[in-house]
């Protein structure tokens, strides 16, 4: 028996491609997608006034440059102007915010989170706002593909607070019989049953909407039936990639957009990087063509390592003094979170902020065969020096019994890019992953991933500086999300109205 959803709750049924097919009738009237053009949709907001950033700091992050004193106008849901005070004027009615000595900086993304529960929306989505998160890859959720698309709109349109860019999977394609099918059944996992049916879940998919699919525990037919039927149709693919189904390359040539995880990308784990059991097998000469097939198919890595890291940290046996301090305040602050305690902004940086000083060895050295060591700065040495596509994400889930261990969605984030920054990346290059990298996988530089005239105004503006220290990126003063502007005040009861409706208050 399969499991599907559809607007009257979740079956059962003996092929899967029934309940799809049922879900296709309900949503079709809401419009389908076609790939991800409806991330950088051009809605806007309710009518508001201009908003000006003066004399701030701007951090281009394609070049990695600090552009001080800039006048930044944003005008309805896009960027108008951005350069000095002489040249860009301040249009009449405008909000202008003294934003001497501040930092700016392109919304963040989070490329792999789950809202599991319907009822979970209210608090998950303003959470990511609140940390100053406006792009999310929804990549599986038990709610139902109309809710999210609905959910979207009412956040572009500024009637619900949330990432106004989303990219949504609704399910994760699973291969019935196998173990983790028949426990995940019913909760964001569809069983697939041949590729037959496996192709008729792609096609019904993006039918209804769905933005992209997510492969998770398959065997090779199926991996590339899922594949095929994904390239057909032009509705993107990606996801898990089990060892030994196919390599990496393979994967990447099919048309794979996304490989998710540390040991489930399928051969990386070996070449690119080691866990412990593959400890000394990777090396630069191994991974090299991997990152140039990727860039050449725009194939990308999300190594989710927050999530990798609490969960197996001790069994895979890496990591140093900054990975675990990182990892210790992702537990207490989940403690914090759920307790109502108050949060400060720097929560992050007194454990983690020797990350933004560790650094990999010299290329070229006999280090580059032991990029795995259990020492800071190791693990991600190889994927820095072949410059492998990465994308920043955290596997968040909204699960309720998480609360004592886990913080909620965007928190992570942030943790996510000071592990980056531990394991081998520079304070760039993890900014780069949670904002230009995803508007490279998305084809939408034009739209998103810099500060910079016609651009989105998807903005985070921050009181410390995050390419000298990555865990800044937690120094928030204000966020602008499709336009809309939250300053702190607006953020704090953001924070403070989840925690209140995560406690029933």
């Amino acid at each position: 028996m399969d499991c599907h959803q559809g607007r009257s709750g979740s079956s059962c049924s003996a092929r899967s491609t029934m309940g799809l097919a049922s879900l296709a009738l309900v949503s079709v009237t809401l419009g389908s997608l076609a790939g991800y053009s409806t991330v950088v949709r051009s809605q806007q907001p309710a009518v508001i006034a201009p908003l000006v950033f003066d004399g701030v700091t701007v951090i281009d992050v394609q070049w990695g440059r600090r552009l001080p004193a800039q006048r930044v106008v944003i005008v309805g849901n896009r960027i108008q102007a951005v350069g000095n005070a002489r040249g860009v004027q301040v249009p009449a009615g405008a909000r202008v915010v003294d934003a001497r000595g501040k930092y700016l900086i392109p919304g963040l993304w989070d490329m792999h989170t789950h809202l599991v529960r319907p009822a979970d929306s209210d608090l998950f989505h303003p959470l990511f706002i609140a940390n100053g998160v406006t792009g999310i890859r929804d990549a599986w959720s038990v709610t139902y593909i109309d809710t999210l698309l609905l959910w979207r709109r009412e956040i572009l349109a500024g009637t619900r607070v949330g990432p106004p860019r989303q990219l949504i999977s609704g399910v994760a394609l699973d291969e019935a019989g196998n173990k983790p099918c028949r426990r995940k059944q019913g909760t964001g996992h569809l069983c697939v049953t041949d590729p037959a049916d496996a192709r008729h879940v792609v096609d019904s998919l993006k039918a209804v909407g769905a933005d992209m699919i997510k492969t998770y525990e398959l065997e090779r037919t199926m991996y590339f039936a899922i594949a095929a039927e994904a390239r057909r149709v032009g509705i993107p693919f990606g996801g898990h990639l089990n060892p030994g189904v196919a390599t990496a390359i393979e994967a990447s040539d099919s048309g794979a957009r996304i490989l998710d995880h540390v040991n489930t990308a399928g051969d990386l784990n070996g070449i690119c990087w080691a866990t412990k059991a593959k400890m000394g097998r990777a090396s630069v000469a191994q991974c090299r063509p991997v990152a140039e097939r990727f860039r050449r198919n725009n194939t990308w890595w999300v190594p989710t390592l927050v999530s990798h890291w609490v969960d197996h940290d001790v069994k895979i046996g890496l990591g140093g003094p900054a990975t675990h301090g990182i990892i210790s305040r992702f537990n207490a602050l989940g403690h914090t979170f759920w307790s109502e305690a108050v949060l400060t902004r720097d929560w992050l940086r007194d454990t983690a902020s020797v990350a933004s000083h560790a650094r990999p060895s010299r290329p070229g050295t006999s280090a580059d065969s032991e990029a795995n060591m259990n020492v800071d700065g190791g693990f991600l040495r190889i994927v820095q020096q072949v410059q492998l596509p990465i994308l920043a994400g955290t596997d968040v889930h909204s699960y309720p019994d998480e609360r004592e261990k886990e913080p909620p969605g965007g928190f992570a984030l942030h943790m996510e890019l000071a592990l980056m920054v531990a394991m081998g990346l520079t304070p760039l290059e993890a900014l780069q992953a949670a904002t230009l990298n995803p508007a490279k996988f998305l084809h939408a530089t034009d739209s998103l991933g810099t500060v910079a005239s016609g651009k989105l105004a998807d903005l985070v503006l921050l009181d410390a500086d995050p390419l000298a220290d990555i865990t800044n990126t937690t120094m928030i003063s204000a966020v602008v999300a499709n336009g809309r502007y939250f300053d702190r005040t607006a953020l704090d009861k953001l924070v403070a109205d989840a925690q209140a409706k995560a406690n029933g208050d």
